[in-house]
């Protein structure tokens, strides 16, 4: 999660709601962090921001038998000589924002969170055969995304729509919810969602998930999550042991779980003195 700096509205991640969906308790210190950075609970680590390896852009190939088993991805997708995505991205003043290639279009890593939702806006509108480096928002949610894919199809850009592939090799448990996340914000701006998503990894054949078999989950999640962030205060700390994790915040929360069994144990411990008393008399 994201202040912004001039507006002060907050931007929220699919790694916010993965978060709060694992444990509540580290998603609501990661907010008081960021409404109270001076709180002085030191967390566990030092977060380096999530790292991305942004897939190059390339020249889209779409096949009748999109998905099929044994199919790899290489030959879903032909590469058209986009820029290698380990390139050191240059930072020169009023550089342009995207490199095209061919039909291809790759947002520039280096640009801001806005400018690269703004590009990649633009580069749906102008119906590129794919988008690498993707950065999807509507309204208070934005969700980078390796690649979209252009299919045939009726939507709001015209006789085409775009489906979110994963070719990072994201961890299973979190890929769907990642995919759904950016199905349901194409959603939001081409006005349908996209049938399909697909996972593509080197060497692997095409994994095609069904958005339908993902996006009930995903969006009550999402209305969870974005029902507590508007119901945080931070005086109303979750219980942490309805948490799973508590993500770098573990130190804190054994501390509150020590001091919690602490008091149990004396508040206990006088019930029983009490108790003795009354047996032989010296209570009233």
């Amino acid at each position: 999660m994201r202040r912004n700096a001039a507006s002060g509205d907050i931007t929220y991640s699919p790694d916010d709601m993965l978060l709060f969906r694992e444990s509540p308790f580290a998603c609501w210190m990661e907010r008081l962090t960021l409404e109270n950075p001076d709180h002085g609970i030191a967390p566990d680590t030092v977060i380096q921001g999530d790292r991305h390896v942004f897939a190059t852009g390339r020249q889209c190939v779409l096949s009748s038998t999109c998905g099929a088993q044994g199919m790899p991805w290489q030959e879903f997708i032909t590469a058209s000589g986009a820029p290698p995505a380990n390139a050191p991205a240059p930072r020169t003043r009023g550089e342009a924002l995207h490199t095209r290639s061919a039909d291809a279009m790759s947002i520039a890593v280096h640009a801001s969170e806005q400018q690269r939702a703004n590009a990649t806006l633009n580069a749906m509108q102008q119906g590129a055969g794919c988008i690498a480096n993707a950065q999807l928002t509507v309204g208070p949610l934005s969700a980078p995304v390796d690649l979209l894919l252009r299919v045939s199809g009726a939507s709001d850009f015209g006789n085409y729509l775009y489906m979110p592939c994963d070719t990072q090799g994201h961890l299973r448990r979190q890929r769907a919810f990642r995919l759904a996340c950016a199905a349901d914000l194409l959603s939001s701006l081409q006005g349908v969602l996209p049938p399909q998503m697909l996972v593509l990894q080197e060497g692997e054949p095409v994994e095609t998930l069904q958005s339908a078999d993902h996006i009930v989950l995903y969006r009550e999640v999402r209305k969870r999550f974005l029902k507590a962030q508007l119901a945080f205060r931070k005086h109303c700390m979750p219980d942490p042991t309805e948490s799973s994790h508590f993500g770098r915040w573990t130190r804190c929360a054994q501390d509150i779980l020590k001091h919690r069994a602490a008091a149990a144990l004396a508040a206990r411990g006088a019930a029983v003195v009490h108790a003795l008393d009354r047996a032989v008399g010296k209570a009233p």
